[in-house]
């Protein structure tokens, strides 16, 4: 990109949404991390929208603690490690009005946020001897 911009491409765009990205990794030492970026382009414009979060883990703990009954979970399964399709899951809050997907992780890889089904969470049964 070291030549003047004519219109916006594809190409030029991810460019872009990459740079913004990895300048966003520097706010991290003040506590702000980046939780969303989403772009929009045409040949004449580029929107770029980023949203930033603090860690504040009273608070979702705190709430994890007074709703995760209504999905299933005990107040104990925050911060849980769970597998789930083969990838492992640190268990960060919950969204209960969600009924498909109401278990807020973050991936142990990479620390991407997802949504999980509560079943997820489950620890199954051990059958006793008879």
């Amino acid at each position: 990109m070291s030549d003047k911009l004519t219109k916006f491409d594809k190409a030029t765009v991810r460019q872009l949404h990459e740079t913004m990205r990895e300048i966003a990794k520097n706010f991290e030492e003040i506590g702000a991390k980046l939780a969303k970026s989403r772009g929009v382009y045409t040949a004449e414009t580029f929107k770029l929208t980023l949203e930033f979060q603090i860690d504040a883990p009273e608070t979702g703990q705190k709430l994890f603690e007074r709703e995760c009954g209504a999905v299933g979970l005990k107040p104990t399964d925050f911060g849980r490690e769970v597998t789930w399709n083969g990838d492992k899951f640190k268990v960060t809050g919950v969204a209960p009005r969600s009924r498909k997907y109401p278990v807020l992780v973050k991936r142990a890889s990479d620390g991407k946020g997802f949504k999980l089904p509560a079943r997820a969470c489950w620890t199954p049964r051990v059958p006793r001897e008879a």
